[in-house]
Formats: C-alpha cells, sequence, structure tokens
C-alpha cells in the first residue's frame, strides 16, 4: 500500500516549466536569468551561486502581493487535481518538494489540499516586502536528503 506521494512541482503539478522563470518573464529579465542557468548548467556555478545571481535581478522592495500575482497566473494540471484528490480518498499523504519558490508552493498545496510542501522560500520582512533573500531548503541536485529528512519525521497514516 502506498502510504506517501512526493511530487515535484514546476512542469509536474503545473503546465509551467520553473516558477523562478514565470518570476523573470514577469519582470523581463529573462534573458540575464538564461544566461547563469547556462553557467550552473556547465557546472560553471554550484547551486547556491545561481539562487544569488538569479535572486540580484529582482527588484528588492517587491511586495509579496506581486509574487502571488505572478504565481496565480501558473496552471495546475487537471491530472494532478484528480490524482491528489484519489490518493487523498486512499489516505495517502502528499508532499510537494520542490526547488521551485514557497508563494506558488503554499497556493499550489492549498488548492490540492496536499499534506505539506517543502520550497526554496522568498524572504519577506515583516511588512511583507522582499529583502533580496532566498533561502535555499530544496537543491535539485539533493532533493534525496529532502526526501529522507521527511520520511524520517513524517509519520505515516
Amino acid at each position: 500500500m502506498i502510504r506517501m506521494l512526493f511530487s515535484d512541482l514546476d512542469g509536474t503539478l503545473i503546465e509551467e516549466e520553473s516558477s523562478w522563470r514565470m518570476v523573470h518573464r514577469f519582470l523581463g529579465t529573462d534573458h540575464l536569468a538564461a544566461k547563469a542557468l547556462e553557467k550552473f548548467s556547465s557546472g560553471e556555478i554550484n547551486y547556491e551561486e545561481f539562487v544569488k545571481h538569479d535572486v540580484s535581478l529582482w527588484p528588492k522592495g517587491l511586495h509579496r502581493s506581486f509574487f502571488e500575482y505572478v504565481f496565480s497566473k501558473a496552471k495546475i494540471r487537471r491530472e494532478a487535481k484528480i490524482l491528489f484528490e484519489k490518493l487523498k480518498e486512499f489516505g495517502v499523504k502528499r508532499i510537494i518538494v520542490t526547488s521551485g519558490l514557497n508563494v506558488l508552493a503554499e497556493r499550489v498545496c492549498r488548492e490540492l489540499e496536499a499534506d505539506g510542501y517543502v520550497s526554496n522560500e522568498i524572504v519577506f520582512d515583516k511588512e511583507g516586502f522582499f529583502t533580496g533573500v532566498v533561502n535555499i531548503n530544496v537543491d535539485p541536485s539533493n532533493k534525496s536528503r529532502v526526501l529522507e529528512d521527511i520520511c524520517k519525521n513524517t509519520p505515516s497514516p
């Protein structure tokens, strides 16, 4: 019997390939971000450097509502909705694990009634303004560590 399902977010539960790219496209910085992606993909820079570069392209002071608006455009796949409903009926825990961004992960988690999510976190100040920092909780090259941690710390149904 399946007790727990882990799912990626970007390009899996949603149609869009990347929550990061959604922000860049909206801000018009996707061409600049593509250069860093190329460097990361070739091993020239590590994930932390890649994230710092990406985030440096976003103006500090963007309000959380900006990110909510951008991510409101993400389309959840119909199949994802069906799968998560059926798994819920069978008592299967459904957890989203993504190197994508928390504002989108929160929305999709809520709409699919998932049991939780782990994602990279856009840091906002008390008033909800972007601080220029994204905390890395999920490195795409080391998702297995995150999955192991969840399995150790989450009681199965």
